[in-house]
């Protein structure tokens, strides 16, 4: 029974150690697609207010 419990501490340990690096890389991967979203989000919204400004300054 302990050698049992021993094996499946050390899969356990194990299996952490090979998703722990993939779960790191999803989040960073993840935190930078909403950093890119925010980026172009923002720059649409200063496209937009530049080209109303800009209709109206040349009528």
């Amino acid at each position: 029974m302990r050698d049992r419990t021993i094996l499946l501490v050390h899969v356990v340990t194990t299996a952490l150690r090979v998703v722990r690096p993939r779960v790191r890389a999803v989040v960073a991967e993840s935190v930078l697609v909403k950093h890119q979203l925010r980026i172009l989000s923002h720059s649409r919204r200063r496209a937009i207010d530049q080209g109303t400004c800009g209709r109206h300054v040349g009528n």
